[in-house]
């Protein structure tokens, strides 16, 4: 009788093994991911502990300077002698780092805070390097001179436009709430002054409004492709770009088909730099735009490369070109004066706002255009330069 021959169990074995060695790292792979990454069990933790610490120096603070109302009604007490009053104020080891009347910034348990003139306080880590000058120096701050003596950052203007930032990039979270600060004056109050956070995107290039404003109702696609050469542009629907709308600064097009260095492609209405022309001028004028047959007739002929058919544009527009959320185009005071400003969210219509980041925005720079109008003998000092999230 002829055996039949069996499978070698060894062989079943070996097999079961490398599947229970591959099943064994996807879960470890999954486990450490549910422990270390972004939204991770780990990550989480932290972040809560970071929040119950913060939450809890705050309510210090906040009783400290509830004790000093009720204190400065029986007496003549000054807020910053009370609050290192450990006994007092009940606040051991807190570093006051500046006052100016208006608001007192200072440390406490490695947090910096900012009490308003109201009383009302925010907290949290500084991202701007040295920004409180705890380096006695201009560290970060290249483009400026340290003045010892008054401990503040100083900058001397003659006829001239100077776009100061500081060296160091600061990353963000668009979704999360910032709160932004600086105290300044300047010896002439004739000089136009700017002061906000010039905004960039993941591979660190500042956004302008042309990579992200549009005209509301002009969004629309080609029917053709467009290659160079071509003196007329074929849209789905011109109806949006025909409005004699007074908001248009300078025609031109926004296409949204950006993709940044990590492949990542942004979606329609939100940011991109395929944006033309570059420069100032239109790129068609309301006279090119034909109803009939939804075309465009180009100033010149297109040199930008081909974009392909389907291809979602609208009609670019333009605003403010950074952030001017602390002074938009206004006079410092001769006196330390303290500006002040929280942005949270993105914008999502197009327009432009001081409250919110610019779409596609990964890292920012707090930023000062000083002497815009161009005076002679100008010159400005800051500190107490804070950009933290609340």
């Amino acid at each position: 009788m002829k055996k039949v021959k069996q499978n070698n169990p060894k062989g079943i074995t070996l097999i079961a093994l490398v599947i229970t060695i591959i099943l064994l790292l996807i879960l470890a792979g999954v486990s450490i991911a549910m422990l270390t990454g972004e939204n991770g069990i780990l990550t989480k933790a932290t972040n809560t502990k970071e929040d119950t610490q913060k939450v809890g120096t705050k309510e210090k603070l906040e009783l400290a300077v509830a004790g000093y109302q009720i204190e400065k009604n029986t007496g003549n007490i000054d807020m910053v002698e009370y609050l290192k009053d450990t006994e007092k104020s009940g606040l051991e080891g807190i570093e006051i780092v500046s006052e100016n009347g208006e608001n007192i910034i200072g440390k406490y348990e490695g947090y910096t805070f900012i009490i308003d003139e109201k009383g009302k306080i925010n907290i949290g880590h500084n991202l701007v390097k040295n920004g409180l000058l705890e380096e006695k120096n201009n560290t970060n701050f290249s483009d400026m001179q340290y003045n010892e003596q008054g401990k503040y950052l100083t900058m001397q203007s003659n006829n001239r436009k100077i776009h100061i930032v500081p060296d160091e990039y600061i990353e963000i979270d668009s979704s999360k709430e910032y709160f932004q600060s600086i105290t300044a004056k300047a010896n002439n109050t004739d000089s136009k002054i700017y002061i906000g956070l010039q905004e960039y995107d993941v591979d660190k290039r500042s956004i302008n409004p042309f990579n992200y404003m549009y005209i509301d109702g002009s969004l629309t696609y080609l029917e053709q492709d467009l290659n160079n050469g071509d003196t007329d542009v074929y849209l789905n629907d011109v109806s949006g770009f025909k409005k004699e709308n007074t908001e248009i600064y300078q025609r031109g097009f926004i296409f949204w088909n950006y993709k940044d260095s990590k492949g990542y492609q942004y979606p329609e209405l939100t940011y991109s730099r395929n944006q033309y022309p570059s420069n100032g001028n239109n790129i068609f004028e309301e006279s090119g735009i034909e109803s009939e047959n939804n075309t465009i007739h180009l100033n010149e002929p297109w040199k930008y490369g081909k974009i392909e058919k389907g291809t979602k544009l609208s009609q670019r527009n333009s605003g403010a070109t950074y952030n001017y959320g602390l002074l938009y185009g206004k006079n410092l005071s001769t006196n330390w004066k303290n500006y002040r400003n929280k942005i949270s969210g993105v914008i999502d219509t197009g327009a432009y706002s001081f409250i919110k980041f610019r779409p596609g925005t990964k890292y920012v720079r707090p930023m000062i255009i000083f002497n815009y109008n161009q005076t002679i003998d100008t010159t400005i000092d800051v500190k107490d330069i804070i950009f933290m999230e609340v």
